[in-house]
């Protein structure tokens, strides 16, 4: 959990945000789980939204609250998809066990996904657009390696500098 407060001293977080006191996925996008706690606090420092700079941008969606139209389009869009084939093995979405459950995604049409394959909810993170990789490590990590680091998502290698965080209106 100290990978948000890295992010938070590196990009400065809204004054306030709505902190839904949910932990669980809303029932309207499936079967309420507990979320990751490091999702947990992310939402509470920064909440739902995007980082983005001059090139690219990084949405984070509020999954403990009823659906905006954003966030209900990358869910229906999600089903889309299936079956995820992720290390030679196929996928559905959550709430199938094992299953992928989106929690955010990029301009670039990237999707970002945790694996639910325990009822504990220290999942990994998957990745994708057509091509899906499976990360072993959660939300908060894959955002500060995305904003930060060394996962080439980008053509450049990074995601750069000036980089804001904007909260969802």
């Amino acid at each position: 959990m100290e990978t948000v407060h890295q992010i938070a001293n590196a990009v400065e977080p809204p004054d306030e945000t709505e902190d839904s006191k949910n932990s669980l996925l809303h029932q309207e996008l499936g079967p309420p789980i507990c979320l990751p706690d490091d999702y947990l606090l992310f939402l509470r420092v920064f909440g739902a939204g995007s980082f983005n700079n001059h090139r690219y941008k990084l949405r984070v969606l509020d999954i403990t609250r009823s659906p905006d139209s954003r966030t209900r389009t990358i869910f229906d869009s999600s089903l889309d998809w299936e079956p995820y084939t992720i290390g030679g093995r196929d996928y559905s979405c959550y709430p199938k066990m094992p299953g992928l459950l989106p929690w955010g995604c990029d301009d670039q049409g990237l999707t970002f996904f945790w694996l639910v394959d325990r009822a504990e909810p220290n999942w990994r993170t998957v990745t994708g657009r057509g091509d899906y990789l499976l990360h072993a490590f959660g939300m908060s990590d894959l955002m500060h390696e995305c904003i930060f680091g060394t996962i080439p998502f980008y053509a450049d290698g990074e995601f750069g500098d000036n980089i804001r965080f904007t909260p969802d209106s």
